[in-house]
């Protein structure tokens, strides 16, 4: 999917997930204050957050489909992570200002009433909730949106809620026990804690977190399709052309700001030789996956390759033994090693 699409996607998502929050979010309040149930106003604001993330999703799907300028050479894409933020930021304000109403109430109980409307209101909430977790999930994988993945898993966990509440309601017209308070209690620690969740989960986007497998994987395989590509190494994802940049932008949405190449020389039958009797070498041993950059000056007698080792592994040791099997060989050749750590798996 293109920039323009994708951001048409993400548009056309949050304005659903903006009107039926808001209606949601006033039936709520109005229900809730009538009934003088603290349960139902509390998820009343929980969908006004729900309302205010997607605005936010809105504003930085604009702000970071922006082309890149001279302040910003690699486009505006990390608009969304700030967005995400502020979202975060908001929802704990408002999940902290509902946790302090949840333990007023709870000193001081107060009788709720209930009629046919609140059950109707409870149960649409319900129903509509469950089928927007779906549909945010759903759009947001398709586009790799991050901000919509997040507002359906919290879209799931408010039908849930609105589950709770109506058990509430029910739990008090048969037995008059009230749990109303106790339930927003709990509703308040979960906004609090998806919020601390979602600051967590952007920073450390932000900071640097390590490729996702599948996705490096399947990047590396669309890269191999060009026939002329006999391998992708040093893979690095940043986010915020070539026939391969322009591949990868439609199937990913990702921009590759650079790709280097490496050469083979396929005419010089001594160097080919000693590339092979690495390979047989390094076939060895489980933690080397893999070698590239492989050069020789026959001159200079030096021979220089990039090594690629799982994570975790012993990557001095294997370097040491590697130059130890390769210099029983090739004995006037000093070799030098420059080790890649593989954190895709």
């Amino acid at each position: 999917m293109d920039t323009n699409k994708r951001t048409k996607q993400i548009i056309i998502t949050s304005n659903v997930g903006i009107a039926l929050n808001i209606l949601l979010a006033t039936a709520k309040a109005i229900i809730g204050l009538m009934s003088n149930s603290i349960a139902i106003v509390s998820d009343a604001v929980n969908n006004l957050t729900d309302a205010i993330s997607s605005v936010v999703t809105l504003i930085t799907a604009f702000l970071s489909n922006k082309p890149a300028d001279k302040d910003h050479p690699y486009g505006h894409g990390r608009a969304e992570y700030v967005g995400s933020v502020i979202i975060s930021l908001v929802i704990l304000y408002i999940g902290i200002s509902t946790l302090v109403e949840a333990i007023k109430k709870i000193i001081t109980p107060e009788v709720a009433t209930y009629d046919v409307k609140t059950f109707v209101i409870v149960i649409l909430s319900l129903v509509i909730k469950f089928a927007m977790s779906v549909y945010f999930i759903k759009v947001g994988k398709k586009v790799n949106s991050q901000n919509l993945v997040a507002s359906g898993e919290d879209a799931r966990f408010d039908s849930v809620i609105s589950l709770s509440t109506l058990i509430c309601a029910i739990v008090f017209i048969i037995t008059k026990i009230n749990l109303e308070a106790y339930l927003a209690f709990v509703i308040s620690l979960v906004i609090i804690k998806a919020s601390v969740s979602l600051i967590k989960s952007t920073f450390s986007i932000i900071e640097g977190e390590r490729i996702d497998a599948n996705l490096s994987k399947a990047i590396k395989e669309s890269i191999k399709e060009f026939d002329k590509v006999k391998g992708v190494f040093d893979l690095t994802l940043n986010n915020y052309g070539t026939e391969i940049q322009d591949k990868i932008k439609k199937e990913f949405s990702i921009i590759l700001t650079a790709v280097g190449i490496y050469a083979i020389d396929l005419n010089d039958k001594s160097i080919n030789d000693m590339h092979h009797e690495l390979l047989r070498i390094i076939s060895q041993y489980d933690d080397i996956l893999q070698i590239h950059g492989f050069s020789v000056n026959k001159i200079d007698k030096h021979m220089h390759f990039d090594m690629v080792v799982k994570f975790g592994s012993e990557s001095d040791k294997l370097r040491r033994e590697v130059i130890q099997k390769m210099n029983e060989i090739y004995k006037d050749y000093e070799i030098n090693i420059a080790i890649d750590i593989d954190v895709s798996d």
